[in-house]
């Protein structure tokens, strides 16, 4: 809630950054669909496009069209990511809506995200609140508060200092950390456990 506080009382600092390029072209990918719809998906922060390819390919079966961006600075070396400010990730997205696709659309137009993608939406639903039907938020980061990597959480204050970027604690799947930690009713423990111990098969 307070990331999200401070993105909109800075929000008009996004419009003085360089255009980025064309979101749907070699940086992000687009699927089209039949019914004049068109889905803006946002992925989260270190990820890349393809974590919404699945839900993506799910949209267009249904009649969507879909753009996801990829978020500046994303699939380069981590120390170009940890210099990039968030304003140039929301440009990313926003820059979606100048797109010949989501201006000519015969129907409504919705945004979601994942993780920090999330928050990006609901900035992007909120300045474009004429244009966009709704957004759905996946997993989004409100307030970080580390539990899953538990000593870093004491390194947290220094995130917004230069010794941030010297930083770097890698998280576990939460699913498996919150059965660690004992942090999931024990009957949704033993689904998953179930879960884990099938065969894999090919994708």
């Amino acid at each position: 809630l307070v990331m999200g506080v401070i993105f909109s009382l800075d929000i008009k600092n996004v419009r003085k950054l360089p255009p980025l390029e064309d979101p749907s072209g070699q940086n992000g990918f687009y699927l089209e669909g039949d019914n004049g719809s068109i889905v803006i998906l946002i992925h989260g922060l270190t990820g890349t496009p393809s974590e919404m390819k699945s839900l993506a390919n799910s949209l267009q079966r249904s009649g969507y069209s879909v753009i996801c961006p990829r978020l500046a600075d994303h699939g380069k070396p981590l120390w170009v990511l940890k210099n990039t400010k968030w304003q140039r990730f929301y440009e990313s997205v926003r820059k979606v809506m100048s797109d010949e696709k989501v201006v000519n659309a015969a129907g409504p137009i919705f945004v979601g995200g994942l993780s920090m993608g999330a928050l990006l939406a609901l900035l992007l639903a909120e300045e474009f609140k004429d244009k966009i039907a709704a957004v759905t938020c996946l997993a989004p980061t409100l307030f970080y508060d580390g539990w899953n990597t538990p000593y870093s959480k004491y390194f947290l204050p220094l995130a917004a200092t230069p010794v941030g970027n010297f930083l770097y604690f890698k998280e576990e799947p939460p699913a498996r950390t919150a059965i660690q930690a004992g942090r999931l009713p024990l009957d949704i423990q033993v689904e998953i456990d179930a879960i884990v111990a099938l065969p894999s098969s090919p994708v």
